[in-house]
């Protein structure tokens, strides 16, 4: 059994660092974040490491449309790596399965019209139909949402509270690169929140730029934790599960950026890239 364990981690790892390596980096996101119009934007993505993302995509379609399909490929991602979990680690995949309907949980309580990108009959599409006033009760009532919409923090850091509430203890190798990632993770949380009241305190006059310039700080430390995550999946040997949490974030950086160019060009928003100057 440990053999076959040993051989499944081994298959795994490898597909996980073949993905990695693909990803883009911060210079392919400039080139990307660059383009005109969403054909291109879509082409320069299929072209700079983010074909995962993209595949079985319908031609041409709109924002709408790429929006759904990234958190199709989001669901795939999740359910990929709830199976190669360990059965210890159930708790944590419970949390991850919900991590790419975040951001439409956020939207749907800030009450913002949501329902062509929710799946029909889902709890979500419930909520997306329902009064502003009703949306929390139905998500609290809900047994995969319930505990993320308690409290009036970020869901975001309720969401990783969790996540990191459900993970199993572990020993040697694997525990020491658990408590750094959680450490990672810390910090990062920290340093947003530190942005976030420095951008309130500065009170930009213009505030769609004010948006801008706060997104693309943002985006730096965004960055950071990714070249941290990296480190953390190069170090030492392969063969235990923190390195699916690991790719999980490293992934979700991608499909989060992705999202944000997509909506920006739905928007003919400027280019990402005429902001970089302020990273």
């Amino acid at each position: 059994m440990l053999m076959l364990d040993t051989v499944r981690f081994a298959a795994m790892q490898a597909r996980v660092r073949a993905r990695v390596g693909k990803m883009p980096s911060p210079r392919q996101w400039e080139h990307i974040a660059d383009a005109g119009d969403l054909a291109s934007l879509i082409e320069r993505m299929r072209k700079n490491g983010l074909e995962f993302w993209l595949e079985d995509l319908p031609r041409e379609p709109d924002a709408a449309q790429l929006e759904r399909h990234l958190r199709t490929r989001a669901r795939y991602l999740v359910n990929w790596v709830a199976r190669q979990l360990p059965a210890h680690w159930s708790a944590a995949a419970r949390w991850l399965d919900v991590l790419p309907d975040l951001t439409i949980v956020r939207l749907l309580l800030k009450g913002e019209d949501v329902s062509s990108l929710v799946e029909t009959g889902s709890v979500l599409h419930r909520v997306a139909e329902s009064p502003i006033g009703q949306r929390k009760d139905i998500l609290a009532a809900s047994s995969s949402y319930g505990p993320l919409v308690e409290g009036d923090g970020p869901l975001e850091e309720r969401w990783w509270d969790l996540v990191v509430a459900g993970l199993p203890k572990a020993r040697g190798h694997e525990g020491a690169v658990l408590e750094r990632t959680i450490s990672a993770l810390r910090d990062h949380r920290r340093g947003v929140r530190d942005l976030r009241r420095r951008l309130r305190q500065v009170g930009v006059d213009d505030e769609a730029h004010g948006a801008v310039v706060g997104q693309h700080a943002q985006w730096r430390l965004r960055d950071r934790l990714a070249d941290q995550l990296r480190m953390l999946l190069a170090f030492g040997h392969p063969f235990h599960a923190v390195i699916l949490i690991l790719y999980s974030l490293m992934e979700f950086i991608q499909f989060e950026r992705m999202r944000a160019l997509i909506i920006s060009r739905a928007h003919n928003w400027a280019p990402e890239s005429r902001f970089w100057g302020l990273r």
